[in-house]
Formats: structure tokens, C-alpha cells, sequence
């Protein structure tokens, strides 16, 4: 009910809920640690918690602890018990949610039936990450070609506010990724060269690798 309430701007979401997990491995055996950390939203709390350089104190006093592939598959598994908190099951804000989730959960072959349901009902959507969700998760299964079309889409709805340009702007290098892929070096470093110049600095490590 609360979840509801901050969702629909009628109840104010005062703490945030980090999930914090290290991978370990000792014995050639795979685990992680995890736990989670109910903090007010303070920035300094947050900020503190979200500091990679604070990852090891996180776990000096308490966690959980569990084979790192049953904690994979809790992970993967745990979208079941996820309430959508607007809307119907029968809406494109739904469906986009549930493709999220699934994506999250790595869950990709799902999360694209739910973007392209989310489609059905609003074929001519103006969100663009729709399609940026859509063209990384076929590339996740080696679809590059059909990737770059979502790409092409996701580019062509610019977003208006300013919000949304730095996710934007990573269609140009999530594109240039399935270019690699498709043998198309030239039109790669193309578009890792315009998300660089536009403000992305992740594309400089694949610019000075492969495009010099």
C-alpha cells in the first residue's frame, strides 16, 4: 500500500533500500554476500552507501551469505513477487515496468515480449528508453541487427527535457556495440565517437582500442 501511495505522489518516500552484494569466491566455490541497508533519503547517507570505496565496510558487522548461483537465481526468480503500482495488466506503463524488472533479472527473451506488448498498445510512444531497453536486450542474445533498429528508434525521439539526455545519448554507443558486432567497424566508431563527443565518456576505452 505505501509502495502504491509513493507511487501516485500521495505518500513521500523518506528511505532509500540499497541492496548490497559482494561476489566472493575461496576455493575455486562462488558465494556473495549481501544484505539490505534501509537508509533516509539524506543525501550524505546515501552518498555514503553508494560510495564504492565503502563497499568492504558495509559488510564489517552483518550479512547474508549463499552460493553465488542460488543467489543468481533468487535474483532471476524474485520478478514473480513484484506488484506493478499503476495501471492494469493490460497498459503500456505495465508492461514497460515488467520489461524493466525482467531485463534487470537478466531475464531478456521476457523482457523483449513485454516491450513489444507495451508496443502493441502505444505503437507510436515518444519514451524512447523503450526502445534503448529493447535494442540492449537483443543484444544481449547476439541480435545485433535488430538491435540497431531499435537504436535507430530510440535515437530519433530526442528527449525534451534534460533529464533524459544522458541516457539518450548512450543509443549512439549502445549502437556503435552492435555495429562492432556486425563486422561494421567504420559505422562503430562513428557512433562511439558521437556519444564521446556528446558527453558519454564510457565510449573512450572502445575509441582508443579499436578506432585509431
Amino acid at each position: 500500500g505505501k509502495i502504491q501511495a509513493t507511487e501516485k505522489k500521495t505518500n513521500i518516500n523518506a528511505a532509500n533500500l540499497v541492496l548490497a552484494v559482494m561476489p566472493m569466491q575461496q576455493d575455486g566455490v562462488e558465494s556473495v554476500k549481501f544484505k539490505l541497508i534501509r537508509s533516509y533519503s539524506k543525501k550524505t547517507l546515501s552518498s555514503w552507501y553508494l560510495d564504492p570505496r565503502n563497499a568492504d565496510k558495509l559488510f564489517d558487522v552483518s550479512y547474508y551469505s549463499a552460493k553465488y548461483y542460488q543467489f543468481k537465481k533468487f535474483i532471476r526468480d524474485s520478478e514473480v513477487f513484484n506488484i506493478p503500482t499503476s495501471g492494469g495488466p493490460d497498459d503500456f506503463q505495465s508492461y514497460f515496468k515488467w520489461g524493466i524488472l525482467k531485463y534487470q533479472a537478466g531475464n531478456y527473451d521476457g523482457a523483449i515480449e513485454d516491450f513489444n506488448t507495451a508496443l502493441s498498445y502505444n505503437s507510436d510512444t515518444a519514451v524512447s528508453l523503450i526502445y534503448s531497453y529493447r535494442g540492449i536486450s537483443k543484444t544481449r542474445l547476439s541480435n545485433y541487427s535488430e538491435a540497431i533498429e531499435d537504436f535507430d528508434r530510440a535515437i530519433d525521439i530526442r528527449p525534451s527535457d534534460v533529464m533524459g539526455y544522458s541516457n539518450w545519448i548512450k543509443n549512439y554507443y549502445n549502437r556503435g556495440v552492435s555495429r562492432f558486432y556486425t563486422n561494421d567497424l567504420e559505422g562503430a566508431c562513428e557512433d562511439w565517437n558521437k556519444s564521446f563527443d556528446l558527453g558519454f565518456g564510457g565510449a573512450l576505452e572502445y575509441i582508443e582500442r579499436f578506432c585509431k
